[in-house]
């Protein structure tokens, strides 16, 4: 049995115990408070510094902040049900033209404006694009293309990749058709199969077939070596699983798209678990893809393919090319920041093109009347069929309305920045407006093209209509400036456009000098409404089902 001298050091120890746990208490305390105290005073110093920058210039709140349940769950709910019918740029559209050129909601715990003002615009991406970087953005576009590609760094690190992309755009480059027309030869033969008879009509979705043709394209133009996805024996080659390269390649920007633009909470709300899964095995499959090449431009740098100087070309007619995949390559071996620079290059190389060639289908075969016009100016130009000749770059640049009806597709069918300290915009605050608006790191930009080449008072009346000759009669739009930016604008515009307008006008000739009408199978109402698939590059969430009869 203890006695109480045995009990005494015990009671010591934990008396000893107690004060250790009260003065690490205390402790915690104290530079707790400490914490607390030096956050107060910056939250303090910030609000005295936004109200000095309020007062200096004037600043106004946005007229509009929509949303009236707890952490904009009423937002989401209805941003949800407009993704879900395939609506999302007229659903937001609509609030444009009730509320005016900017207005915002507040999601979870971030405000996000949106805005269709060529003076914010201009602000955001060309003024002071500094104050509003592209590294935000990783955590929703993250998963897809990385850290350490172009769409995703700034200051220096953006600046030498661009240098690195800047001779693949040379003219020289983008102008020289030969490998394109190879790619279009089989892109043509999927339509009218050599074997049928000379004079064929067909009905098809011919959505699909462009984005195989600009992957063709554009993994031989960036990577040195077509996926030849045209050809059946080829397609998904160098993949794993069950998704093929297209599903995935969609299916994982029309989810990063929302992360981005929404942020990543709303994106689980809005698509659920599974949706993401999905994502992230898409993304893999994308990635899977990319590493392909980036071993072989690897490999073709280290020297082991010494005996095969055109290993990673799959024809003479690149043999002289800058290959821009190789000359990354040839800078750096790491094949994280080399895939990541891939899956932006293929990305752009192949969304953007590929949904500016089906928009153009599109239009043609609901408008009669500028389909016979423009046929005539190419017929006229290069020839009927198989007796006409191959589009040369002259050539291209002297078919001025084929011109007209490109830009009439982008200014209807063309995608988030955010604020990296408390800067004042020139306009979007007050009533109507027009005051300047302070914003700060805790907001996020978003800018619809959608609705800002759809304003009345930029482009008349008939705005919402497809009419490629305003290009050539109405005068303000020689001076559109910042109100029309299919490419965007600023250091960072697409670099290029040049590249995807050559292509889309080399494809397009090809596709009426071969076509002796393009128009709607009996099946399609042309008065069912459009339906658009949110994504980097805006396209048609229904395909583009079209009818074509052979020129030939």
């Amino acid at each position: 049995m203890a006695t109480v001298k045995d009990t005494q050091p015990f009671e010591y120890v934990q008396q000893l115990t107690l004060a250790s746990h009260l003065s690490t208490l205390r402790l915690t305390s104290i530079v707790f408070g400490l914490f607390a105290s030096y956050y107060l005073v910056l939250c303090i110093l910030q609000q005295l510094r936004r109200r000095r920058l309020i007062a200096a210039s004037r600043c106004q709140k946005v007229a509009h902040t929509l949303g009236s349940w707890p952490f904009g769950l009423d937002i989401l709910k209805a941003t949800k049900n407009a993704f879900a019918t395939n609506q999302l740029p007229t659903f937001y559209d609509a609030y444009f033209r009730a509320l005016g050129n900017t207005w915002a909601f507040r999601i979870f715990n971030q405000t996000m404006y949106f805005t269709c003002e060529p003076r914010i615009l201009k602000f955001i991406l060309s003024t002071h694009p500094e104050n509003f970087p592209s590294a935000p953005l990783v955590t929703g576009l993250g998963p897809l293309i990385g850290k350490t590609g172009i769409f995703s760094v700034d200051g220096v690190e953006w600046e030498h990749s661009r240098a690195l992309l800047k001779p693949q755009f040379t003219r020289a480059q983008v102008t020289d058709f030969q490998f394109l027309e190879k790619h279009f030869s089989k892109f043509l033969a999927n339509i009218f199969p050599p074997s049928k008879a000379m004079r064929q009509t067909v009905s098809l979705d011919i959505h699909p077939l462009f984005f195989d043709l600009t992957l063709n394209s554009a993994s031989q133009f960036l990577f040195g070596e077509s996926v030849n996805s045209l050809s059946s024996e080829d397609r998904n080659t160098h993949l794993n699983g069950e998704m093929g390269l297209g599903e995935a390649l969609s299916f994982a920007q029309s989810i990063a798209a929302v992360r981005a633009f929404l942020g990543v909470a709303a994106s689980w709300v809005i698509f659920g678990r599974d949706a993401h899964t999905k994502f992230y095995q898409a993304c893999s499959t994308c990635h899977t893809f990319v590493d392909f090449y980036v071993d072989k431009a690897i490999s073709l740098h280290m020297g082991t393919q010494r005996g095969k100087p055109d290993a990673l070309r799959s024809d003479n007619s690149t043999k002289e090319k800058y290959v821009a995949l190789n000359e990354f390559a040839r800078v750096s071996q790491d094949r994280t920041l080399l895939r990541d620079n891939a899956i932006d290059l293929i990305i752009a190389g192949r969304d953007t093109t590929a949904n500016f060639l089906s928009w153009t289908m599109y239009v043609l075969a609901r408008d009669p009347r500028v389909f016979s016009k423009l046929r005539t100016e190419i017929v006229n130009e290069l020839g009927d069929g198989e007796f006409g000749e191959l589009p040369s770059f002259n050539q291209l640049k002297n078919l001025k309305y084929l011109r007209w009806v490109l830009k009439e597709v982008l200014r209807l069918y063309p995608v988030t920045k955010v604020a990296a300290e408390d800067i004042v915009l020139p306009a979007g605050g007050g009533p109507d407006g027009t005051a300047p608006l302070l914003t700060s790191v805790a907001f996020g930009f978003a800018d619809s093209m959608f609705s800002l080449h759809r304003r009345k008072d930029l482009y008349g009346e008939d705005a919402d209509d497809f009419r490629p000759e305003r290009w050539g009669d109405d005068e303000r739009l020689n001076n559109i400036g910042w109100g029309y930016l299919p490419f965007s604008g600023g250091p960072r515009i697409c670099i290029g456009q040049h590249h995807a307008m050559n292509e889309a006008s080399y494809v397009t000739a090809r596709i009426i000098q071969s076509c002796r009408s393009i128009s709607l199978p009996p099946d399609i109402d042309p008065k069912d409404p459009e339906q658009y698939e949110v994504s980097f590059a805006m396209g048609s969430a229904k395909g583009v089902h079209v009818q074509l009869t052979k020129a030939y």
